[in-house]
């Protein structure tokens, strides 16, 4: 009995190593090749500004890693949230009903970008960043502040 069933656990193992592991349960079958899995480029991926967005989102998490540790809670808590709100508010509008929700989103959007201008600004005020960093990530969030009033003017409701 337990030679048998060390047989059978060997034969799965195998078969799962092997990628050909049949998995049903009841009259249920699941295997995996026969499932399609090509995963297409959503349409905010496609979006400039989305992709602006994202690189911002980076370059903010690595900035702040260097404010003070007292800051964690307060400033840095805040930019990181108001930069990441930029982009998740562009994908959440996008899989909203109707170009409507859509346009709200993009407003949400680009108001969280005016909030990101502004800590930057405290930021320099209070020496945690350089001006010339400043100039860099002003010119960065007015860029896709800018391209998302166009967004937001092209979109119908």
């Amino acid at each position: 009995m337990e030679e048998e069933k060390s047989n059978y656990e060997r034969k799965e193992n195998e078969e799962r190593r092997a990628g050909n592991l049949d998995l049903r349960t009841e009259n249920l079958d699941l295997r995996t090749e026969n499932l399609d899995l090509r995963i297409e480029k959503s349409n905010y991926e496609n979006l400039l500004v989305w992709q602006k967005a994202m690189n911002l989102v980076e370059q903010v998490y690595l900035k702040t890693k260097m404010f003070p540790k007292e800051e964690l809670y307060g400033i840095t808590s805040q930019l990181r949230r108001a930069t990441l709100s930029i982009p998740l508010n562009i994908v959440e509008g996008q899989g909203r009903e109707g170009k409507k929700e859509f346009k709200r989103f993009l407003f949400i959007s680009r108001g969280s970008a005016y909030e990101v201008s502004t800590i930057f600004q405290v930021c320099l005020k209070l020496n945690y960043i350089s001006q010339e960093e400043y100039q860099l990530f002003y010119c960065e969030v007015n860029q896709i502040i800018k391209m998302l009033g166009g967004l937001i003017r092209r979109t119908k409701n």
